[in-house]
């Protein structure tokens, strides 16, 4: 089920995490998943699909990493524009930067 602006993050039985059918590492997934993100801008969507027998820690850690990658990708992006990390930026700049990267995860199970 792979689309242009949508990614696909399932959890199996085992815990494994895949990103769009491939296993990978958390640090993979946050690598390949903030070059999705910035790729794809506001029309990006993580959808996270996780097994009946998957753990409440392994579905929260998905979570955890998805919620990582906009946190870097919003970083990289105040950096780029403002020169200052995202924290120490006005709401106004935040907005405008979250207006770019909103967090779209739609869990499935």
């Amino acid at each position: 089920m792979t689309r242009p602006g949508f990614s696909v993050i399932s959890i199996n039985a085992d815990d494994e995490i895949f990103l769009n059918e491939k296993a990978v590492s958390d640090e993979d997934l946050l690598k390949e998943g903030t070059v999705f993100l910035k790729k794809n801008g506001k029309k990006s969507t993580f959808a996270l699909i996780y097994d009946k027998n998957a753990t409440s820690a392994a579905f929260n850690h998905a979570s955890s990493l998805v919620q990582k990658i906009y946190a870097q990708v919003k970083e990289d992006e105040a950096k780029s524009r403002f020169g200052k990390s995202y924290a120490s930026l006005p709401e106004s700049q935040k907005k405008e930067i979250t207006d770019l990267y909103p967090l779209k995860l739609v869990e499935l199970d």
